[in-house]
């Protein structure tokens, strides 16, 4: 965590994580949790993974791999009241938030938006854990697979939405044209156990197949 790495018990709230950056390491630039966090009232965005370079036709400079850039989750997370956006990666998977096969995850009432994996899954959230997420929006992200949301582990998606976000693209990668097509613009469910009850799915574009859900 450049930002924050937590092993104990923390609470982080009415605060904002924002602008941190890994040199070498690839996961939790804004929190790297181990232990048990409480993110309430608070924003984490435009944090880095590491080295930048030129990803797309108009230079724009983005981060190197990463996993969880806005917060990895190795342990257990509860999520109010936030948001998460503006995290850029190359490779790895939740821009926003990455949840491991050990993490457990709740999200109320929060935000994900603006996040990108350019050539990896789940452009804000990426779940191999146990993830419940109530009242939430993912929206206006983007990755190679699962555009807002990609899931192998068990997730519940409950009175939430999911929109605008997009599988697939196509960029410039140190200057040569790089094509990367996906599935799943709204999520992927990969090997997992996915439930979406109450929910709003629309919007969604892959360039691959299932617009929504794949």
């Amino acid at each position: 965590g450049a930002g924050i790495f937590n092993t104990e018990n923390l609470t982080v709230r009415n605060s904002k994580v924002t602008g941190n950056e890994f040199i070498r390491a690839s996961r939790g630039s804004g929190i790297y949790n181990a232990g048990n966090i409480k993110v309430e009232n608070s924003a984490i965005y435009g944090n880095r993974p590491g080295e930048s370079f030129s990803n797309d036709y108009r230079g724009r400079n983005y981060g190197t791999s990463g996993a969880g850039i806005g917060l990895f989750n190795n342990g257990v997370a509860e999520i109010t009241n936030s948001e998460f956006r503006d995290h850029r990666a190359r490779l790895g998977g939740g821009a926003g938030i990455a949840n491991s096969d050990s993490g457990r995850l709740i999200v109320r009432n929060s935000q994900f938006e603006n996040n990108r994996i350019y050539s990896g899954s789940g452009g804000s959230v990426s779940n191999a854990g146990t993830a419940v997420i109530v009242g939430s929006t993912v929206s206006n992200s983007e990755a190679a697979f699962g555009g807002g949301i990609s899931n192998s582990g068990s997730l519940q998606l409950v009175r939430s939405t999911v929109s605008g976000n997009t599988a697939g693209l196509s960029f410039s990668y140190f200057g040569t044209p790089y094509a990367n097509s996906g599935g799943g613009g709204g999520i992927i469910n990969t090997n997992g156990t996915l439930t979406i009850e109450n929910s709003t799915v629309s919007g969604n574009t892959a360039l691959l197949r299932g617009g929504g859900v794949f």
